[in-house]
């Protein structure tokens, strides 16, 4: 006996295969960034610099005093303003908890910076961020997650070892692939090799 082909069956194969392709086209460049420094994230935000030992960075947010207190730098390096209030971006000093720390004040301009201090109780009313974890001078990882379609996605992964009095650690140039140890930091500033660099460890 003779078969018929029959359209219908091809084109429910075709849904079923469909919807089996993951990541999805128009979220493609998030599920790329599985390393340090994705492969299209220079065009997300990024953490771009940190301070986890003995900062000099002084900070007076809400009218307390003054105290040197951890910070992370953001950097947006795309061309549109980032408002925290109404984006999906987390950081977090855990890898199996990337969703710790939601950002989910200010906004950071296109090719702008901005602190999270990551040593203080979240607080309101001011100038800076205030992440509910530690970054630790012996060492860690610290996070950037962007929260897409149910799943946190890297936009940096870094693993850092045991930190310099005074230094901080971040990427030259700003937004680049290689991470070094600036004796000179620069929070809210273009990564700078004034006063020279040696490259980190553990990236």
């Amino acid at each position: 006996m003779k078969k018929i082909f029959n359209p219908l069956t091809l084109i429910i194969a075709l849904v079923v295969i469909g919807s089996c392709v993951k990541p999805r086209l128009d979220n493609i460049k998030y599920f790329n960034n599985a390393g340090n420094h994705g492969i299209d994230s220079s065009n997300d935000l990024t953490i771009n610099e940190f301070c986890a030992h003995t900062p000099t960075y002084l900070d007076s947010d809400g009218g307390l005093p003054a105290v040197a207190n951890h910070w992370v730098e953001l950097y947006n390096p795309g061309d549109t303003t980032i408002n925290f209030a109404s984006t999906n971006y987390y950081m977090t000093d855990d890898s199996t908890n990337p969703g710790m720390y939601k950002l989910n004040q200010f906004s950071i301009a296109a090719k702008g910076y901005c602190i999270v201090e990551t040593d203080s109780p979240q607080l309101a009313n001011v100038t800076h961020m205030h992440a509910n974890f530690h970054t630790g001078k012996g060492g860690g990882f610290i996070g950037l997650y962007k929260f897409v379609n149910g799943s946190y996605v890297p936009l940096t992964k870094h693993l850092f070892a045991a930190q310099t009095s005074h230094y901080s650690e971040g990427r030259y140039p700003d937004n680049g692939t290689t991470w070094y140890d600036f004796a000179v930091p620069t929070p809210l500033a273009p990564n700078s090799t004034t006063g020279g660099v040696t490259l980190a460890t553990y990236q």
